[in-house]
């Protein structure tokens, strides 16, 4: 589940203070809120929901209101965007599978860490192109 808040332009009325802005990752543990320009993101939660990109009516409810919770100040931005899911591989045991599709010359996956993506991006990045470079079937 993810907000995209499109900031209104500086100095225009309607944009929230700076400091209301997150500058940096803000976290409470569940809902990371980070700033990437002139956009505010929020993500947290997922759900296993089948290939459905639909967010379901009562996790998007408690979402918003864990949003709100986090970033008071930018209610009002935070209630007027949709929310976007998208599609995460996750394995159960949140291991990594990582390497070259044997039947598919062209392919090679870095799926399964699930709501640790963010925090394992870059290493498996690394992982599977030393595995590419090296032309290592799998890891």
């Amino acid at each position: 589940y993810c907000l995209t808040l499109d900031l209104p332009a500086a100095g225009a009325a309607s944009r929230p203070d700076e400091r209301d802005i997150p500058q940096r990752i803000v976290t409470d543990g569940v809902m990371y809120a980070t700033r990437l320009g002139d956009q505010v993101r929020v993500a947290s939660m997922g759900e296993f929901g089948g290939w459905g990109v639909d967010p379901t009516p009562g996790v998007d409810n408690i979402f918003r209101r864990q949003a709100v919770r986090t970033l008071p100040r930018l209610a009002g931005l935070l209630q007027s965007v949709p929310t976007r899911c998208g599609l995460r591989p996750f394995t159960t045991d949140g291991i990594l599978l990582l390497g070259r599709v044997p039947t598919l010359k062209n392919l090679s996956i870095s799926a399964g860490p699930g709501s640790n993506g963010w925090k394992l991006n870059v290493g498996s990045a690394v992982v599977l192109a030393d595995v590419l470079e090296l032309s290592l079937i799998h890891i």
